[in-house]
């Protein structure tokens, strides 16, 4: 998601995780296209992504 705000191309938060989330769909299709699926190292990649919204979110929290 960072390096999609830092980007600047996409404006709000909403909109920058969608992007994220259809960044994140387009690598596992391709993984599974490419010749296969190292599904240990995608759990792995999915709990760490989990975690780092959740710091994100942590640090939001005084906002709202």
């Amino acid at each position: 998601m960072r390096e999609i705000r830092l980007a600047g191309k996409v404006i709000g938060s909403e909109r920058v995780a969608v992007m994220a989330a259809l960044n994140i769909t387009h690598e596992l299709l391709s993984m599974r296209l490419g010749g296969g699926l190292d599904l240990g190292q995608f759990r792995q990649r999915i709990k760490s992504m989990a975690q780092l919204v959740d710091q994100a979110m942590e640090a939001q929290a005084d906002l709202f």
